[in-house]
């Protein structure tokens, strides 16, 4: 009888097979270790409102949050430039947890974390801060710029009438604030948590009279009309009198409406005084000279 035997032959895989499979091997369990990580943490490239926070879980984003919350100030800036500090501790701002920051990380899909390397996952909040408005009110009437020695007036436009002429003030708006457009200001800004805040115009009170108010033009266009209306008398072709604008602004009147009127008397004693008087020589006694060189009366 004959045998025949068969020896198996070993079986060898090639150097690049061996490589590709260790590959492959650490490659899934870098995948699987990272989609194990990712169960509680954000996915590479997150930003939660304004917080990077990537391969952080999110009792960071909320301790987070929460400091930045504690450290909230409002820094006002008024027209005359000066700045106002209300810090979020005198008005009790804190944080408030809405669980949105937990809502997040428990929607993403930890599988997709390789994407995620190369594509940013930005997420925003909702308001989630409270505090004491009333609190808020009370400060913002109490700031510096409330104070009595601290205000100025608005002075209106007005004009001065000089010797001859005038002349046009313009108004000055002063810095008298209106506490009601003051707080809805601050309190506005509070609520989308800006952290700085110049006041506006319409915080201020102003001048009812402006150099354009019609009262202020109509009574421009009358002492205009009246100063370009000299008056020169001819006495004789060597002598003048003139009514000028000295004497113009001299019979003018205003009253505290700007209505312009004039005063009849100080064209009835320019009268006497410039003409009258030295010229009207009827019924006066007069000298003469006789052709003897008399005097007579």
């Amino acid at each position: 009888m004959y045998r025949s035997y068969y020896r198996k032959r070993p079986i060898f895989l090639a150097p690049a097979m061996i490589i590709l499979y260790i590959t492959l091997i650490l490659l899934a369990m870098i995948y699987f270790g990272g989609v194990f990580f990712f169960q509680d943490k954000y996915l590479p490239n997150t930003t939660v409102g304004n917080i990077s926070c990537g391969l952080k879980d999110a009792k960071y984003v909320e301790d987070t949050i929460s400091s930045q919350v504690s450290r909230y100030s409002l820094l006002v800036t008024d027209r005359k430039g000066n700045q106002f500090v209300i810090e979020g501790k005198e008005f009790d701002y804190k944080y408030v947890q809405l669980g949105e920051e937990q809502q997040i990380l428990d929607d993403q899909n930890p599988f997709l974390w390789p994407i995620a390397l190369f594509e940013p996952n930005t997420y925003t909040l909702s308001q989630s801060v409270s505090y004491d408005e009333e609190q808020l009110k009370y400060i913002t009437t109490h700031l510096g710029l409330f104070k009595e020695d601290y205000i100025e007036k608005p002075v209106n436009a007005r004009i001065e009438l000089k010797k001859d002429g005038y002349a046009l003030i313009p108004e000055t708006h002063g810095n008298t604030p209106i506490a009601e457009q003051v707080v809805k200001e601050i309190l506005d800004a509070v609520y989308v948590t800006k952290t700085q805040l110049t006041l506006s115009d319409a915080c201020y009170e102003v001048p009812s009279i402006h150099t354009s108010s019609p009262a202020i033009l109509d009574a421009i266009g009358t002492l205009d009309k009246y100063l370009n209306a000299v008056v020169t008398y001819n006495i004789w072709d060597s002598y003048e009198v003139v009514f000028g604008k000295e004497e113009i602004m001299s019979a003018i009147r205003m009253d505290k409406d700007f209505q312009i009127t004039l005063d009849t008397t100080v064209f009835d004693n320019f009268v006497y005084q410039k003409l009258a008087k030295p010229y009207n020589t009827y019924a006066d006694k007069r000298e003469f000279k006789t052709t003897k060189g008399d005097t007579i009366v």
